[in-house]
């Protein structure tokens, strides 16, 4: 029972290392630059026994590593734009849980988007695989309370 501990302890302990390191605080870009249109992507969750991440595409080409209470930016011309996040669940702890999302944008204007995983409500072992990501596009006032307390990652 002990060394069954011990290994769980070390597997956590090895887990939380894992992902990309945090940058700076979040801090907004001001103004928006001109002719562009600036998109924060970000993952508002804290983990705390486990570090989790996914990669962030735009347009199919991969853009940074996107973890826990982490986000990162995009200053784009006026388009649309697919945002797809996709993890290993067993390099990265994320998952088999792709998701994709068409944005677009416009000039002179903030896009917050918000990338989280959906957990099924019921038994863990079952919401866990029934658990999807969702991307959702969400309001500044509360997109900037969620995002201020993340990082930013690279």
């Amino acid at each position: 029972m002990r060394l069954r501990f011990l290994f769980v302890v070390l597997l956590m302990a090895g887990c939380a290392g894992l992902g990309p390191m945090d940058g700076p605080p979040f801090a907004p870009i001001t103004p928006v630059p001109a002719g562009k249109a600036t998109v924060y992507v970000y993952y508002p969750v804290k983990v705390h026994m486990f570090s989790q991440w996914a990669d962030v595409f735009l347009n199919g080409e991969k853009k940074f590593a996107l973890g826990n209470r982490g986000y990162g930016v995009f200053n784009l011309p006026p388009g649309e734009y697919e945002i797809k996040v996709e993890g290993d669940p067993w390099k990265t702890n994320w998952g088999k849980f792709p998701a994709t999302r068409t944005l677009a944008v416009e000039a002179g204007h903030e896009y917050y988007v918000r990338v989280f995983i959906e957990m099924k409500s019921g038994p863990l072992l079952s919401a866990v695989i029934n658990a999807h990501t969702r991307i959702t596009l969400v309001p500044k006032e509360k997109a900037l309370i969620e995002i201020a307390e993340t990082h930013l990652h690279q």
